[in-house]
């Protein structure tokens, strides 16, 4: 794993390691994700040789909230005949994460943690999603924004999403091709006939 520097003077080297580990599964996730102390003991595993049990993941998590990194929210099933409900994972808010290195250009990786997720992504998918649960055709989604705003970022998590979520086959088509001259690009109807074409092609 690469090291970042991180601008966390309350925590020691081993701390703020920890910590960016951390970071890195809940940023993809939306800064936040279900996990417990086993769970985050078997995450830092993951990392290093070092023996991490179950207490000593729980005051790292503790730390971190006191250091007001992060936020945990405690979770449990509805209480029934009278008896506390069983207790489950705890939901963890990244809280803050101070980054310094140098910026990706062009795609950003699928398991980067400088990529946000935005609400772009979860239309998508849920478009996408709802129209396969009512046996439709996938929809036709069109992203518009100016370069540099993360399009092909956004199209290769689609992509990803399909995949390996939905199973579905995905063919990639160029658009900067000849094969879409702006005489295609700016009729919708030729668009439409060229881009079936092409996503035929490559099947």
């Amino acid at each position: 794993m690469n090291s970042h520097h991180l601008l966390l003077p309350q925590l020691d080297k081993q701390e703020q390691k920890e910590f960016e580990i951390l970071a890195r599964y809940l940023i993809p996730l939306g800064w936040k994700g279900n996990l417990s102390y086993a769970g985050f003991a078997e995450l830092l595993r993951s990392y290093t040789s070092l023996k991490i049990d179950n207490n000593y993941a729980e005051k790292r998590l503790k730390k971190f909230q006191k250091s007001n990194l992060i936020e945990i929210k405690r979770n449990s099933t509805p209480p029934t005949n009278g008896e506390r409900g069983k207790r489950l994972a705890s939901t963890i808010i990244l809280k803050s994460f101070a980054y310094q290195g140098t910026l990706p250009t062009g795609i950003v990786p699928l398991d980067s943690i400088l990529y946000i997720k935005r609400d772009a992504d979860e239309k998508c998918q849920r478009e996408l999603t709802l129209a396969r649960d009512v046996n439709q055709s996938v929809p036709f989604i069109r992203v518009k924004a100016a370069k540099g705003m993360g399009k092909s970022s956004l199209l290769d998590r689609i992509s990803h999403f399909l995949e390996k979520e939905k199973k579905e086959i995905v063919a990639r088509i160029d658009l900067a091709t000849d094969a879409f001259g702006d005489d295609t690009l700016n009729d919708s109807e030729k668009l439409f006939r060229r881009f079936t074409e092409e996503v035929f092609n490559n099947e």
